[in-house]
C-alpha cells in the first residue's frame, strides 16, 4: 500500500511523458522515509484486523469462525462509522496541532467515555438475547461477541495511532 501511495505522489508530481530523471529522483529522496513509517503501519494493521481469525480457526474450528465473523460485523458497522468520522477529524486537526501528544489523549478520553457503555451493555447481555435475536442455531454468538470484544476495542483505539504517526512524519 505504500509503494502503491509512493507511485500515486509520484504520478502527481512526476511527468511520465518527458523522462528527466533529476526529478524523478529528487521525489524519491524526498519521499524516501514515507515507506520506512508506512510499512510497519500497515503490516500491524493487517494483523489487528485479521490476527485473531487465524487463531479462532486454529483452535476453535471454522463454525466458531464464521460465528465470530458475523459477531464482528454486528459490532464493527457502528463503530466503523464512528471511528471513520473521528479519524477525519482528528486528521485535520493532529497535522496543525503544536502538542500532538496531548490532542491524542484527549481524544482518547473522549472515546472512551463513549465506548465503556457499550462494551458493559454487550457484556451483560444475556446470551439468551443473542439466541432470541438471530436463532437457536446461533446460540454461541453471545459468547464469541463478549470474547471479541477485548479485540474490537483495542481495533477502534489502535486505529487513531496510524493517523498520528503518518501526519507527524
Amino acid at each position: 500500500v505504500s509503494i502503491g501511495r509512493l507511485f500515486k505522489n509520484l504520478k502527481d508530481k512526476f511527468d511520465f511523458t518527458r523522462h528527466d530523471s533529476n526529478k524523478l529522483l529528487r521525489v524519491i529522496y524526498n519521499y524516501k522515509r514515507f515507506p520506512l513509517f508506512q510499512l510497519p503501519i500497515e503490516f500491524f494493521d493487517l494483523i489487528r484486523l485479521y490476527g485473531l481469525n487465524f487463531i479462532l480457526l486454529h483452535f476453535y474450528g471454522p463454525q466458531n469462525l464464521g460465528l465470530f465473523y458475523l459477531s464482528q460485523r454486528i459490532l464493527q458497522i457502528p463503530l466503523s462509522v464512528i471511528s471513520g468520522s473521528i479519524s477525519q477529524v482528528y486528521y485535520k486537526e493532529i497535522i496543525n496541532n503544536e502538542k500532538p501528544y496531548h490532542f491524542t489523549i484527549q481524544i482518547y478520553k473522549k472515546l472512551l467515555i463513549l465506548f465503556l457503555p457499550v462494551f458493559f451493555v454487550i457484556l451483560l447481555t444475556p446470551n439468551s438475547f443473542f439466541s432470541l435475536l438471530f436463532g437457536e442455531n446461533w446460540t454461541n454468538i453471545g459468547t464469541i461477541l463478549k470474547f471479541s470484544l477485548p479485540w474490537l476495542s483495542l481495533n477502534f483505539f489502535s486505529s487513531f495511532l496510524s493517523l498520528a504517526l503518518i501526519s507527524k512524519n
